[in-house]
């Protein structure tokens, strides 16, 4: 098995490897949406229908924020539109888990997803840029199978955090997104990637 994804990535950019690292870390922090609809039916007293159309109510914002993505990695740049999108996602988790009001929480769950979601697409224009056209295919490849990885690990040990308390799901995702920016950061140095 190790053969075959040894064959499969080898020859990829080291530029294509960077992002795809990236993503791995931005993903593993990925823990308070899968457990958001628990967070508010029992911190903040949601029914699970409320809770539900929360949930609905960070798709909606997702459609938002792949258009964001794109329009802002064609004006700043698609490094700099992630660096952007992981810092306001590490404030927008932040103020998340202090809010208290049900319409406050709806106002901010629904800006956070348009900047996480704005996060995709910029990562997935830099990754067109950084690599040839023969290996786009594999380079996309790869960073989806850094994706499904990091998702793997940040519900995982979210259910663990949740059990002592759900504000740790808050901080440790934050933390996270704050550490993918720094790596981010450090690999690629903002530079203006355009068409």
């Amino acid at each position: 098995m190790m053969r075959f994804y040894r064959q499969l990535f080898s020859g990829l950019p080291r530029e294509v490897w960077s992002l795809s690292l990236v993503t791995v870390v931005h993903r593993s922090g990925t823990m308070v949406l899968p457990f958001l609809t628990l967070y508010l039916t029992t911190h903040h007293g949601f029914s699970a229908r409320e809770a539900g159309g929360v949930l609905s109510l960070y798709g909606v914002g997702a459609i938002g924020g792949a258009y964001v993505g794109g329009w802002l990695s064609d004006r700043v740049g698609s490094i700099s539109a992630q660096l952007t999108g992981l810092c306001l996602s590490a404030a927008g988790l932040a103020v998340l888990s202090s809010m208290r009001s049900p319409l406050s929480i709806i106002v901010i769950v629904l800006l956070w997803s348009i900047v996480v979601e704005s996060i995709r697409p910029a990562n997935a224009v830099a990754l067109a840029e950084l690599s040839p056209p023969e290996v786009q295919v594999r380079a996309f490849g790869l960073r989806r199978l850094g994706s499904n990885l990091g998702m793997s690990i940040g519900p995982a040990v979210g259910g663990v955090l949740a059990a002592y308390s759900y504000l740790w799901l808050f901080f440790v995702e934050a933390s996270v997104s704050l550490l993918a920016a720094g790596l981010l950061w450090t690999l690629f140095q903002p530079r203006r990637h355009t068409r």
